[in-house]
């Protein structure tokens, strides 16, 4: 199943030369994957910005992947797979509709 199930490097998503004039501190992408049934199910892409009213103090803490591992247990993964799955169906529900008001 080749890369299924795992993070992925923001570039083959994203064009990360573009990432530093629109102020992203970190990309997070990878492939999920029904470990149950071996079926790769969806992309995942969440960026983090800069804004003026936030900066990067705790960019080291997340950086460490100790950290990581103990503060993100084996069942978070499924959970945002299933959070994720939720939310497009309920997108799928407006989206064409918001799209048909306001598309130009």
């Amino acid at each position: 199943m080749g890369n299924a199930g795992s993070f992925q490097p923001p570039q083959r998503y994203l064009d990360a030369s573009r990432f530093s004039a629109a102020r992203v501190e970190t990309a997070v992408c990878a492939r999920t994957l029904l470990r149950e049934r071996g079926l790769a199910a969806g992309h995942l892409v969440h960026l983090v910005r800069s804004t003026d009213s936030g900066g990067r103090t705790l960019q080291p803490l997340l950086d460490s992947g100790a950290l990581r591992q103990r503060a993100v247990p084996d069942h978070v993964g499924r959970d945002l797979l299933i959070h994720c799955a939720e939310e497009m169906l309920h997108l799928a529900g407006i989206l064409p509709e918001l799209f048909s008001r306001f598309a130009r």
